[in-house]
């Protein structure tokens, strides 16, 4: 139920989170920080593509937690837009 935004514009919510438990071997980790694979249900208009950019941020008084997508430009001049179910 985790809110996504786009540019700052909300866009969906994240519907699953699944643990990646080989990460957790020992020497897999990146300074203690473990992947996670989420599942986002996004707004099907909405263009996102290979160079955007996927964050965690705050947002509001609260610190509420989101996944921030925000445009970047593209890298080496290639820019692709994502596909429906493709592992970013």
């Amino acid at each position: 139920g985790t809110k996504v935004t786009f540019a700052g514009k909300p866009i969906g919510e994240v519907t699953q989170i699944t643990t990646i438990d080989e990460s957790r071997i020992q020497g897999e980790s990146i300074d203690g920080i473990y992947p996670y694979e989420l599942l986002l249900s996004l707004d099907s208009a909405t263009r996102i593509y290979n160079c955007d950019e996927f964050s965690v941020k705050t947002s509001g008084l609260m610190g509420e937690k989101c996944i921030a997508i925000t445009p970047q430009p593209p890298r080496n001049g290639q820019a692709r837009l994502l596909d429906t179910n493709e592992l970013v």
